[in-house]
């Protein structure tokens, strides 16, 4: 009887570790929601909110929101150069940063850009950061979608990316 009950407990366990789903989020502003592996700490201002997630030092998941990009118009016009901008900042941003990708995403019909760019790691400039960013910029407002990791969690930074950028949804 005994053995029963350890057999089913370890089935147990087993099944709730491979069933396990991320916490959906949804943002205080911005209207949208998106998943990570646990619930994020928040970090607000008067104009932004941050999200962030730390799976280890080095491995990471970010949300920013702001709603006040001032005079949209300067952005808009010209929507494919303002992400290209966004890119070279980014990349301008990290050392030895080195642009990988960049494609146009849609959410829920809202066009956003994925950019991924490479780059040495501050405190040891002989690891290889990859950095994956979502960016949707529409109606004054801006979301940034971020994950980054070592070049040796590149398989575990891949799949979390997928999962990721796919729970994004837009209200």
């Amino acid at each position: 009887m005994k053995k029963n009950i350890v057999i089913i407990v370890l089935i147990f366990i087993v099944i709730n570790s491979f069933g396990q789903t991320w916490p959906t989020i949804y943002s205080k502003h911005g209207d949208f929601s998106f998943r990570m592996p646990s619930t994020p700490d928040l970090n607000e201002s008067e104009t932004t909110l941050m999200y962030s997630y730390e799976v280890d030092t080095t491995f990471f998941l970010q949300i920013k929101y702001s709603e006040n990009l001032g005079n949209i118009s300067i952005v808009t016009n010209n929507l494919n150069n303002t992400y290209k901008l966004f890119a070279q900042h980014l990349i301008y941003l990290t050392p030895n940063g080195q642009l990988e990708s960049i494609k146009t995403v849609y959410t829920n019909g809202k066009e956003g850009k994925e950019i991924g760019i490479s780059y040495a790691n501050e405190q040891n400039t002989s690891i290889k950061m990859y950095l994956f960013v979502r960016v949707y910029i529409w109606d004054s407002q801006i979301a940034t979608f971020t994950i980054g990791a070592p070049e040796s969690n590149l398989s575990t930074l891949l799949s979390y990316k997928t999962s990721f950028f796919n729970s994004i949804n837009f209200n």
